[in-house]
């Protein structure tokens, strides 16, 4: 809070630049990664922070958890589907059932939250779950109109509440 994210980021590259030892600054540019509220500022110091976040073994961590989904998609689909970091703070996931690509969200395991690990497999299962049950010929034409008529995040509300409960254990079991 003491300034502006972007002008922290600044500030971090500019202090690498001039010579800084990387590792003097990778425990904040991790903490940038990991914390900051912009979009822009985690952008902006993920390359810094790579290596740092290796070395904790955060991002392994998340790419095991990205092949445990992958193994899971190819298992529950029969497809090969890739699994992406989304890159906004309040997008948990998503996906397009008309792409083989899944969207989720790795905050709270590179955040070291509790249970970090169980909540991104769990973001990565529900994204494979729109594969398994909202995905087809009848299901994409009702998609599109459904966002034609305005109405395509209420149908997208309407499809994760028919993912949790049994539909969700299934996928896990």
């Amino acid at each position: 809070t003491a300034c502006a994210e972007k002008r922290l980021v600044a500030v971090l590259h500019a202090a690498a630049d001039t010579g800084l030892p990387a590792e003097e600054l990778a425990d904040t540019y991790v903490r940038v990664l990991a914390q900051a509220q912009s979009a822009q500022a985690r952008r902006d110091a993920a390359s810094r922070a790579i290596g740092e976040a290796l070395a904790f073994g955060r991002l392994e961590r998340v790419a095991e958890v990205f092949a445990w989904g992958v193994r899971k998609g190819v298992e529950l689909t029969g497809r090969l589907l890739r699994i992406h970091m989304t890159s906004k703070e309040t997008d948990f996931g998503h996906t397009r059932l008309d792409t083989s690509k899944i969207y989720v969200s790795p905050l709270p395991m590179l955040r070291d939250e509790p249970n970090g690990q169980d909540v991104v497999e769990g973001l990565v299962l529900h994204e494979i779950g729109h594969h398994v049950y909202h995905r087809g010929e009848v299901e994409q034409a009702l998609w599109k109109r459904a966002h034609q008529e305005g109405i395509g995040n209420l149908l997208n509300l309407i499809a994760d509440e028919h993912l949790a409960g049994p539909k969700l254990r299934s996928l896990v079991e």
